[in-house]
């Protein structure tokens, strides 16, 4: 009869638990290695180098910009009704900016006594790419 002395499941618990002591070393000196030293200074040029932007003031003075126009702002369309100076009564339509433009647009044309109403704009259309079927200008009339 053969005498064992170190049993199997003995050397496998030592091999298991050294292993686990390797890793946890190992691991251990990684965790120091990597948080516990200080980073290097940089230079903040380094870290953070600003982009050159050459501005080209020459276009403001260019036949382009001189030709724009000021947007004014969203166009309204309002219903109007207004006595002319022959007395009868007129209606229909107006695009502006403004209610004030509206009425002035309208006592310009010769209109007193103007009730205006604001009408909602239908927004889009199934094609975007036609021009709108009697799309009023601003200051037209549309009777």
């Amino acid at each position: 009869m053969a005498i064992v002395f170190i049993s199997p499941k003995r050397k496998q618990k030592t091999l298991f638990f050294s292993l686990i002591a390797v890793i946890s070393l190992f691991l251990i000196i990684i965790v120091l290695k990597i948080f516990l030293i200080k980073p290097k200074s940089i230079p903040p040029e380094l870290v953070f180098k600003p982009p050159r932007i050459d501005i080209n003031f020459k276009i403001l003075k260019s036949e382009q910009v001189k030709n724009l126009e000021v947007f004014e702002g969203i166009k309204k369309k309002f219903n109007y009704r207004g006595r002319a100076e022959t007395g009868e009564i007129q209606s229909g339509e107006i695009i502006t900016v403004s209610q004030e433009k509206a009425l002035e647009i309208l006592e310009k044309r010769g209109l007193s006594q103007i009730e205006l109403e604001e009408v909602e704009i239908e927004l889009g259309r199934e094609n975007p790419f036609i021009i709108y079927e009697g799309f009023i200008q601003e200051g037209e009339l549309q009777e």
